[in-house]
């Protein structure tokens, strides 16, 4: 993915942004300032940010990303390498299909090329406010961990 624009977020000094963006979709320096403002720590990275989310045991790493075209927002989670996808039998595919049914919007995917498992959610990016985006990064969590069971044992790392 491809960030680019700016715009900054109106906010008031030690309180998070709360209302929806007048301005449009966001932009990456928009991204960044919700990020900033709900304390999410974000880490520039080439085409988005990262962010850590501590929470049941877990430590989640979500980049978040914009399009090209600004018109949609990614979240993305690597869940890990299958060394031998050849080894996982037609099942456990089926069982991450299934799994894809009951996390819509989030979804899980597969990338041949580099043998990673990943879980993505694609959302609008238009009036996204901090409290709907907070809402997202949690949900994605709870989809990460509650399809954890099915992922775990064919991934390393």
């Amino acid at each position: 993915m491809v960030l680019f624009g700016a715009v900054v977020l109106p906010v008031a000094i030690g309180a998070p942004q709360l209302a929806p963006n007048p301005s449009g979709p966001l932009t990456n320096d928009g991204l960044k300032t919700v990020l900033d403002n709900l304390g999410l720590e974000p880490q520039r990275l080439n085409g988005g940010y990262m962010i850590t989310i501590s929470r049941d045991g877990w430590s989640d790493a979500i980049v978040l990303g914009l399009s090209e075209d600004n018109s949609k927002l990614g979240l993305n989670a690597n869940l890990g390498q299958i060394a031998k996808p050849e080894t996982v039998t037609a099942g456990q595919w089926r069982k991450l299909l299934e799994d894809n049914f009951e996390i819509n919007p989030s979804f899980i995917s597969f990338d041949a090329k580099e043998k990673r498992l990943f879980m993505a959610r694609v959302l609008d990016n238009r009036s996204i406010t901090p409290a709907f985006l907070r809402k997202q990064i949690d949900n994605f969590c709870t989809n990460i961990h509650g399809t954890a069971v099915d992922w775990q044992g064919l991934t390393t790392e």
